[in-house]
């Protein structure tokens, strides 16, 4: 249905509705129903392509940003775009932090300073509620835990960070409750620095115990939130691939000339810097992770650390980049007497 090669898709399971872009600036809405999913609108939301789609906690407003800094804030139940915001930069990073019925509008923006505003999405004035400096780095990935109220975001050094966004304080705030330590020493939020490596993006478990990086070294790394410490990392790295593919059994491994084309498609990716990073998503249980790896869409145990299911193994040179998972069941229509 599009015409371009689709970069990004958040799901809201909530509010049953499915928001893509793709490369040609167009976002298109999606309705779930008892037989699948059927188009709703489509919007020509940006001149060139979207550099990242994000969508609030509670599945109300969806937002797509380009390399311009124009952002499009949508009312994802209406189908309807409700306001825009043209940035002084294009964002390095862009989160909904706000999870209440008053603050679910409330979008943090990083820019190449390393300072994050915070803005009333709903607002189209050009000023940020209160802006603030995290780590001194530009933001590089967040993500926002409603359970918890609280962002983790890394920087480009791959330093790890907490806070709040606290329109009171106008700052970010340490969110000391949501964790068990007071000092970034005790926890693992320097792993990725100490590895030479930064987080392309960021995802928290539905109850906010874990969050996921995939980084750009090909891990994916999963951490402790409360703790910060790292729990368990799994090499999606070209390489790690290649030796699953000539040493795996049947389950894993793909046809020679497929494999060949899904790694010509990924070094492709790889040497395109405005290629849309990869991502992982948790299930609501939090017990499973889905990402996107050159072997097909995995779904990996977090508790065996074993992979459960290997999706998309048979379609032809595809290398999936970008999931969302879609778990909520469909609204059957109701009875009638």
């Amino acid at each position: 249905m599009h015409r371009d090669v689709v970069t990004h898709a958040v799901a809201s399971a909530g509010a049953g509705f499915l928001v893509t872009a793709s490369a040609d600036g167009h976002v298109k809405f999606w309705r779930r129903t008892p037989g699948g999913l059927e188009f709703a609108k489509h919007y020509r939301a940006h001149l060139g392509a979207v550099a990242g789609l994000v969508l609030s906690p509670g599945g109300r407003l969806a937002a797509s940003w380009d390399a311009d800094g124009a952002v499009k804030i949508f009312d994802v139940a209406a189908f309807d775009m409700a306001s825009m915001l043209k940035l002084p930069s294009p964002p390095t990073a862009v989160a909904f932090v706000g999870a209440g019925a008053g603050s679910e509008g409330l979008l943090a923006v990083a820019g190449g300073g390393g300072e994050v505003a915070v803005y009333d999405a709903l607002d189209e004035s050009a000023d940020p509620l209160f802006s603030f400096t995290p780590t001194g780095a530009p933001i590089v990935a967040m993500a926002y835990a409603p359970t918890v109220d609280a962002v983790v975001a890394c920087d480009a050094r791959g330093v790890l960070d907490y806070w709040r966004a606290d329109v009171g304080a106008r700052e970010g705030v340490w969110p000391a409750d949501a964790v068990s330590f007071a000092l970034k020493s005790e926890s693992d939020l320097f792993r990725l620095a100490m590895d030479k490596t930064a987080a392309r993006s960021i995802a928290v478990s539905p109850d906010g115990a874990r969050f996921a990086a995939v980084c750009g070294d090909g891990r994916v790394r999963v951490f402790d939130f409360a703790t910060g410490r790292l729990k368990a990392a799994y090499d999606e790295s070209p390489a790690a691939a290649s030796a699953l593919q000539r040493d795996g059994g049947d389950a894993v491994r793909l046809d020679a000339v497929d494999f060949g084309r899904r790694l010509a498609v990924d070094r492709e990716r790889a040497g395109d810097p405005g290629a849309p990073p990869p991502n992982a998503v948790f299930d609501e249980s939090g017990h499973f992770l889905i990402l996107g790896s050159l072997l097909g869409v995995k779904v990996i145990n977090l508790v065996t650390h074993r992979l459960a299911r290997l999706l998309g193994k048979g379609e032809s040179g595809e290398r999936f980049l970008r999931v969302a998972l879609f778990q909520a069941p469909p609204r059957a229509a109701a009875a009638r007497g």
